[in-house]
């Protein structure tokens, strides 16, 4: 992190999934990056960004670039195409990616214009694999059976966790799962010494565990209470749309009008759902349970274990428990907004009460509460 002209940028890289089939043209390598001043994000900002890839060093000449201005999304974040600009200086598709280390090295100008006084330079961990093939064409291709390495010919390559489609377990997820942004999230486990309960080690859509409380790799996606997967989830790279007409059923129904869209009701009882269900999250075989294979929605009680197991009963005792819980907000059932992303955090229990259904909440306190299901909550998987 670095003061700037008298602001602070800091730049959370998320590298996707590179890169499309060999024959393509043009090659693609999408990132995101969250840009905030010390906190507070520019959100649906126009932000003028120049991306560099350098060899050799963070230091290194530039063997591609290119700029563009991209307006951030409620939530800080930019969606950026390498190789996918107007303007740019080199040409992607002839890097010598075997010729490295390479860094991808941000510069900012969150007035939208070309005055970049922000940087950040991160290496590439993972070799674009759709790259090193179509250069590699002749070589054998095979991954280790621990997943975590492509050999191409004699030569090794990590694979990053949870990034690397080769790596992901789509079918640990239930059939018809909708991944925003292609992201499958990784299965890691984390096992709670006080409760002897074992957990994904991640909100359901993160990137991976939370490396601090405000991590935004670590946020995942905002589940309406008892939905499916089916999309209206998603918080990145932008958020799902929104409908304000409820649903008659809550089987996933791709032919709905409803399917995929996050649904606001601004009516008691504040559900999705025009008539209520109680049982859609309850139990590893619920209906519309999104966890993957052997994971459920933790129940009310569950969830009140977990908190009497922390240090403190606040933000900070979420994310120093062995869960790393960040503040990842949730979602306003009546107007589809984010609301305290970065300074609290909701979850979801399978639990209902009433016409609602029970969440953990914690900001300065924690406990739990009777929620409208209407809400957003990020999900966070019991292993059962």
């Amino acid at each position: 992190m670095k003061y700037i002209h008298h602001f602070l940028i800091v730049l959370q890289l998320l590298f996707g999934v590179a890169l499309g089939a060999l024959a393509q043209a043009p090659p693609i390598i999408h990132y995101q990056a969250v840009i905030h001043d010390g906190g507070a994000v520019f959100s649906e900002a126009e932000i003028g960004i120049r991306t560099s890839i350098l060899q050799g060093s963070p230091t290194g000449s530039a063997v591609y670039s290119q700029t563009d201005t991209i307006t951030s999304t409620p939530d800080g974040l930019v969606n950026i195409a390498i190789g996918q600009s107007s303007n740019q200086t080199g040409v992607l598709s002839e890097v010598d990616w075997s010729a490295g280390p390479y860094f991808v090295k941000l510069e900012t100008d969150p007035k939208g214009g070309d005055a970049y006084t922000g940087s950040e330079t991160m290496q590439f961990v993972s070799v674009p694999f759709g790259y090193l093939s179509a250069e590699s064409s002749s070589a054998s291709l095979r991954v280790s059976a621990s997943g975590d390495t492509l050999y191409v010919g004699t030569q090794e390559h990590v694979i990053v966790p949870g990034i690397s489609a080769i790596n992901s377990c789509t079918t640990c997820y239930p059939e018809g799962y909708q991944f925003c942004n292609g992201w499958v999230t990784e299965i890691v486990e984390v096992t709670n010494p006080v409760t002897n309960q074992t957990w994904m080690d991640r909100n359901l859509g993160a990137l991976r565990q939370a490396q601090s409380i405000t991590d935004a790799q670590a946020y995942g996606d905002l589940f309406q209470w008892g939905r499916f997967a089916d999309g209206h989830q998603c918080r990145y790279p932008e958020m799902s749309e929104t409908l304000d007409i409820n649903a008659n059923t809550s089987a996933p129904a791709p032919s709905a009008d409803w399917y995929g869209k996050f649904i606001t009701e601004s009516e008691d009882p504040y559900d999705w759902l025009i008539t209520p269900d109680t049982n859609l999250w309850y139990g590893v075989n619920a209906v519309n349970n999104p966890c993957p294979s052997g994971y459920r929605i933790p129940t009310a009680a569950e969830w009140e274990d977990e908190l009497g197991s922390w240090g403190s009963e606040t933000s900070d005792g979420a994310f120093a428990s062995p869960l790393k819980l960040p503040v990842s907000g949730y979602r306003d059932g009546s107007s589809g907004g984010p609301i305290y992303v970065g300074s609290a955090g909701g979850y979801w229990s399978s639990s209902v009460s009433g016409s609602n259904a029970r969440s953990l909440f914690y900001s300065i306190d924690a406990s739990l509460f009777s929620d409208y299901r209407a809400v957003g909550n990020a999900v966070r998987c019991l292993k059962d």
